[in-house]
């Protein structure tokens, strides 16, 4: 069931070779503290983690939950107005994937995914919230979250934020029950949603795979939107810190060993960056145990848009408290997003329609998941400050 991920392996060993004459030169030592391998990080950028364990006024310890949200990319597209008893949620028009995201369909699924992380955890400091979405009829306000006094009760899915992280490495050779994956898909309760699981022996399954392997390359030889995602490529732990964003090699999915040999390395070029996500996407997609799609009818109703992110989050901390993990795979319905922005018509969307099975609904946002071989690592976020405003 696992393939080996030779794609990145060999251009990993590629630059290898050229990091070879450094470390015959006597510059690896150099290398390795330059890059941030070794020593310590100054801003930490995973500080926002253990933050969250502050004491401190409930919005401002409910607004820490947030920030620790999945969303697209780790661009961290939010901003965060916090009152005594009040949470605005604003979109931070700034923080895209350009071409990858030309409707911003993924950025507010994004924001979803921060109110429904805010909702889970504010009962843990004794705060229930009350939404509303689009308080204002549209754009940049997503949210408004009033606070009201509640028994503090921290629950499993609040306990679980600590822990949820994407895993981009393989997953373990081992099924996930059928009756468990009908709990997961029950977690849609939303009429303006579907939540479809496929398991990995399905027809559907080997649609779903394919056609993620074959988007990526897509996506990897169109030069604007494999541009747009080395935007936010962060390639050493020094970068890390930096942005305190983005995606890292540390989060990539390789092996430890790897990951440090990729990081002491020159800085790869965003065709070779490609290169390594189709082969990790092959990995991937040979290992999982199951697929996922989430549908609506209306890809661009921002509604819809935080509902599905707000889904997601809570099925990712129902899988993180049952010892499962995951990983969005967007590449199809990023496609069919390209090919609508530009005027296109390639067949992405009858990819995904074949896939989902009805034609009245649109599959919006895309996974894989199943049984972790290892503990994800954590992704740097920048801390509250940076995103509040007045």
């Amino acid at each position: 069931m696992h393939t080996p991920n030779v794609t990145t392996r060999r251009h990993i060993l590629r630059r290898l070779a050229l990091g070879t004459a450094l470390a015959a030169t006597g510059g690896l030592a150099w290398r390795a503290a330059d890059t941030g391998v070794i020593g310590p990080l100054s801003p930490d950028p995973w500080q926002a983690w253990a933050e969250l364990e502050l004491p401190g006024p409930p919005a401002l310890r409910i607004a820490r939950a947030g920030i620790l949200s999945a969303n697209a990319h780790n661009t961290q597209p939010w901003r965060l107005r916090v009152e005594d008893e009040a949470i605005d949620v604003l979109v931070d028009e700034s923080r895209n994937i350009g071409d990858f995201d030309p409707f911003r369909r993924e950025q507010w699924q994004s924001l979803g995914c921060l109110i429904e992380t805010m909702a889970v955890f504010a009962p843990e400091v004794g705060r229930q919230a009350s939404i509303t979405l689009l308080p204002d009829g549209t754009g940049p306000r997503a949210a408004r979250l009033a606070l009201m006094p509640a028994p503090a009760a921290a629950s499993d899915l609040s306990r679980a934020i600590r822990h949820r992280h994407t895993e981009r490495a393989p997953f373990a050779d081992k099924a996930v029950a059928p009756e468990q994956l009908a709990a997961l898909a029950a977690l849609a309760d939303d009429p303006a949603l579907r939540l479809t699981l496929i398991p990995a022996d399905a027809p559907a399954a080997g649609l779903f795979a394919r056609g993620s392997v074959e988007a990526t390359r897509a996506i990897v030889a169109d030069p604007d939107m494999n541009g747009a995602s080395h935007h936010w490529m962060r390639n050493s732990p020094r970068a890390v810190a930096r942005h305190r964003d983005g995606i890292s090699v540390a989060t990539a999915g390789l092996s430890p060993v790897m990951t440090t040999i990729a990081q002491l390395l020159p800085e790869p070029s965003p065709e070779m960056i490609g290169d390594y996500w189709v082969g990790g996407t092959e990995q991937a997609v040979a290992a999982s145990a199951a697929f996922g799609l989430i549908q609506v009818r209306d890809l661009d109703d921002r509604r819809g848009q935080l509902a599905v992110g707000r889904l997601w989050q809570r099925l990712h901390l129902t899988l993180t408290v049952a010892g499962l993990a995951a990983q969005p795979l967007n590449q199809m319905a990023e496609m069919v997003d390209r090919d609508r922005a530009t005027k296109q018509s390639r067949g992405w969307a009858e990819k995904l329609g074949a896939i989902g099975g009805d034609p009245a609904w649109h599959p919006t946002f895309l996974f894989r998941l199943g049984h972790p071989a290892r503990t994800a690592p954590a992704s740097a976020r920048r801390p509250l400050e940076m995103v509040l405003v007045t």
